[in-house]
């Protein structure tokens, strides 16, 4: 039950920061892709978009990156799926995968199950990541 809440969760939370990246992308349409990913930088999100993010009000961010690299654009992953398997070796359910493997993902151990946590994580939220994969659009 635990897990179910918790994929719930992280499903609601990611459709709605899609949405809000969305929101934010009409709003800097026909502005180049350098300039969309400076738009996304923590600190002009903090500054311009308050409401984005509740960490912006706590002056926190969700990753060990500090505020100045730190880019909001991949809120939420892209790369982290809702998947599940079975670790063999502790004998419980996985839940996520990372889609490009990152060295920095692992899986905490949740009750009865175990969840990937990218916290350690920047790839995606890295200025060049997000030049990068805007450029494909």
């Amino acid at each position: 039950m635990l897990l179910q809440k918790e994929v719930t969760s992280r499903i609601t939370i990611t459709k709605l920061m899609n949405e809000k990246i969305k929101q934010r992308l009409k709003e800097l349409s026909g502005l180049e892709p350098e300039k969309i990913a400076e738009k996304f930088s923590y600190k002009v999100m903090q500054k311009e978009c308050p409401d984005f993010c509740r960490l912006y009000k706590e002056n926190k961010t969700c990753h060990n990156l500090p505020p100045e690299e730190l880019n909001c654009f991949s809120c939420y992953c892209p790369n982290y799926k809702l998947e599940e398997s079975y670790d063999e070796e502790s004998g419980l359910r996985k839940k996520g995968v990372c889609s490009i493997n990152s060295k920095f993902g692992f899986y905490k151990h949740k009750e009865n199950y175990l969840i990937l946590t990218c916290i350690n994580c920047t790839v995606p939220h890295r200025k060049a990541y997000i030049k990068n994969l805007l450029k494909k659009f």
